[in-house]
């Protein structure tokens, strides 16, 4: 049970009366999610909140972990070889 509500996020988000009609339907508070990201548009921010979402908990997770991956290598050579890996496995 969502006691806060739903946060809605992408391009379908932005279409008009959208929140409202899901607000209507799922009888939950609906509301737009937001980025704390002054270098996009707010209009825009919720198409790019997901993608800056992941990559904001992936780049987290892997500081957090990369002392236990790739003793020896720089941090930009263990973030290029997990992006490359990342790539591989999902593409």
């Amino acid at each position: 049970y969502f006691n806060s509500g739903v946060v809605i996020t992408g391009g379908t988000s932005l279409l008009s009366g959208f929140l409202e009609h899901l607000e209507s339907k799922l009888n939950l508070p609906v509301r737009l999610a937001k980025i704390k990201q002054k270098a996009l548009p707010s209009n825009k921010a919720p198409i790019y909140a997901t993608t800056i979402g992941l990559l904001y908990f992936g780049i987290q997770f892997f500081l957090r972990n990369s002392s236990l991956i790739n003793k020896g290598k720089t941090g930009i050579q263990r973030f290029t070889n997990r992006i490359r890996e990342l790539y591989y496995e999902y593409f």
